[in-house]
């Protein structure tokens, strides 16, 4: 049987949570949440594609949680190597004065965490639905990767991960952030896109910390749209995630069916 399972492996929460269509709705919501940061936003803003093309930083951030969670350690170590090899260029001064650098733990540690918490809250709404117990092992378990990225003591537990963004000092209003969530809420899509993308995008606005939403300009979602907007992206979720592009399911199963012929 093939032993090489990556860093993650076909037991972990990870590879059922990875999975979900909901994880569409959770990579939206953790570049809203990096995009709080001032520091982030504006080395995005200097470094990134995202001002020429929001949608392929959406779809880099999905294709390196792909290939961590179900990659072998082959494929998941060449994808930390990109990121890494990235950070290595991306610093610079903020628009608050302050210098920043990719490679600071603070900041990986805050990128880290928006990605696990966003995993998380959108699991708790759209599916699937984890115990306690699971939250903290999946958190645990993208540690492995954090700690591959070159983060010493990422968090371990979902309280944790959650209080990396919420106590972090830095967050706020930022021009580079403001117009950033704006680039993502209104991307360059064809047509027929931008009525689904927009339920999608009202989602993850309905996941974030409502300071998040009204720091960077976008209208946050109140108690009484709040079923609706659930409701349209459950439908879309469920019916046209392959057409947006969500394909680990695929690749996990792909990792499966290889395993299973070569034992035989």
């Amino acid at each position: 049987m093939d032993g090489d399972t990556g860093p993650l492996g076909p037991e972990s929460v990870a590879w059922e949570l990875h999975a979900s269509p909901a994880m569409l709705t959770a990579g939206l919501r953790a570049l809203l949440l990096q995009l709080w940061h001032p520091s982030i936003a504006s080395a995005v803003a200097a470094h990134s594609e995202v001002a020429r093309d929001p949608w392929r930083r959406y779809q880099s951030t999905v294709a390196f949680v792909t290939s961590v969670t179900y990659g072998d350690d082959e494929e998941a170590a060449a994808a930390v190597a990109r990121v890494r090899g990235v950070h290595t260029y991306v610093r610079g001064v903020d628009v608050r004065g302050a210098p920043y650098s990719a490679a600071d733990p603070a900041l990986l540690a805050y990128v880290h965490a928006t990605l696990v918490d966003s995993a998380l809250c959108a699991a708790d709404v759209y599916g699937p639905r984890l115990s306690a117990g699971e939250r903290d092992r999946y958190v645990a378990e993208m540690a492995r990767v954090a700690t591959m990225l070159g983060l010493d003591e990422p968090p371990r537990t979902a309280s944790e991960a959650a209080a990396v963004i919420m106590t972090d000092d830095a967050v706020g209003k930022s021009r580079p952030g403001r117009d950033l969530a704006w680039l993502l809420a209104l991307p360059p899509l064809p047509v027929w896109m931008r009525a689904p993308y927009g339920v999608l995008f009202a989602s993850a606005v309905d996941l974030l910390p409502r300071a998040c939403a009204v720091d960077l300009g976008l209208l946050p979602v109140w108690t009484p749209a709040r079923p609706a907007v659930r409701a349209w992206n459950t439908a879309l979720l469920t019916s046209t995630s392959l057409a947006l592009g969500w394909r680990p399911a695929r690749h996990a199963l792909r990792r499966v069916a290889r395993r299973t012929f070569a034992a035989r």
